[in-house]
């Protein structure tokens, strides 16, 4: 028989206590599963940023650059790099122009963007 003054926790109690820790503990890992899902998808822009910024150095150093837009896929990540002047001069004037070049992913969303001089005969 219990008397009135023994110390201790009811069930009742007891019960309540493991509902609201079992609740912390499941929105603990819960925001975790969100944060290491996010990281992973950080993770994978930041890859397909450095394939299309190579890609873009990669074809600012060959020049080729003032012939097109030039698409291709590396790695697995698709890319495309347009490039168009930015000044309207006479070619003779100055032998090179201020281009704008946009290196963008397959779903058109700009990675890079750039000015470069250009020669005009490019």
């Amino acid at each position: 028989m219990m008397r009135r003054d023994d110390q201790g926790f009811t069930l009742v109690e007891t019960l309540v206590s493991f509902v609201i820790l079992s609740s912390t503990i499941l929105m603990a890992l819960k925001a975790l599963n969100d944060g290491l899902l996010a990281l992973r998808r950080v993770g994978e822009a930041s890859r397909r940023a450095e394939i299309i910024a190579a890609e873009l150095d990669k074809h600012l150093l060959a020049g080729d650059l003032a012939h097109g837009p030039i698409s291709g896929e590396t790695g697995g990540v698709a890319w495309s790099i347009s490039a168009r002047p930015l000044a309207d001069e006479a070619p003779g004037r100055n032998p090179l122009r201020p281009w704008l070049v946009t290196a963008s992913g397959a779903d058109g969303a700009t990675i890079a963007s750039t000015i470069v001089l250009l020669r005009a005969e490019q």
